[in-house]
């Protein structure tokens, strides 16, 4: 709580907060940094998509964007393969992670999900409140080459790991674009975050 106050008060634009089951909650840490902010964008970096029933990722997404007034983001993450097979989870696929993107927004839009019987499991009927309408930015988590191509195809975003050398992150931005493109999209609506790097382009610096 008062490390994102100080983010605040200093002015930053955004504030990342990581999830480790071992420790702490993503949910409840970002409703602490929303009650008490007032400017900073705050987003999960990252939740699992295999960690919650879908309606409660999509609760507590709706929550945190009105919470925040509208200052919140939803980072999604494959997660740690082992810790997964230790908690006898399965791993997460490009499938489940493009049907999970699509499922949030429509329940973010008051919207029925009916009969759904596909990678993210069988769901007979999901619905939030009719009168829900958010638009809620959902970025993806990651730093491979499949990933990212992957990412800028379906999300609206990604957040890059910290410290890549500037040469790395080129190559990342690219990849991102390179997947925005290939799927028909402009590579412009898709907003990369990372920590700026000396000697980034300009051209590739209004990505970060």
């Amino acid at each position: 709580i008062r490390e994102v106050r100080d983010a605040d008060a200093l002015g930053l634009g955004s504030a990342w907060i990581s999830e480790r089951f071992d420790a702490k909650e993503a949910g409840v840490s970002i409703g602490a940094a929303a009650a008490v902010t007032e400017r900073i964008h705050i987003g999960t970096a990252a939740t699992n998509i295999n960690t919650r029933h879908p309606m409660g990722v999509a609760a507590m997404a709706s929550s945190a964007q009105r919470l925040s007034q509208g200052r919140f983001a939803l980072g999604i993450a494959r997660g740690v393969g082992i810790r997964q097979q230790l908690w006898g989870l399965d791993s997460v696929s490009n499938v489940q992670l493009r049907d999970f993107y699509t499922m949030m927004r429509q329940l973010w839009r008051g919207e029925r999900v009916m009969g759904y019987d596909g990678p993210l499991g069988k769901f007979p009927y999901l619905h939030m409140a009719d009168w829900l309408d958010e638009d809620i930015p959902q970025l993806f988590v990651g730093f491979g080459p499949k990933s990212l191509r992957f990412a800028g195809s379906v999300y609206d975003g990604v957040i890059l790991h910290t410290f890549l050398s500037d040469d790395a992150l080129k190559r990342a931005i690219h990849l991102v674009r390179e997947g925005a493109e290939s799927a028909g999209r402009d590579p412009d609506s898709v907003k990369v975050w990372s920590v700026l790097a000396v000697g980034v382009d300009p051209s590739e610096e209004q990505r970060l």
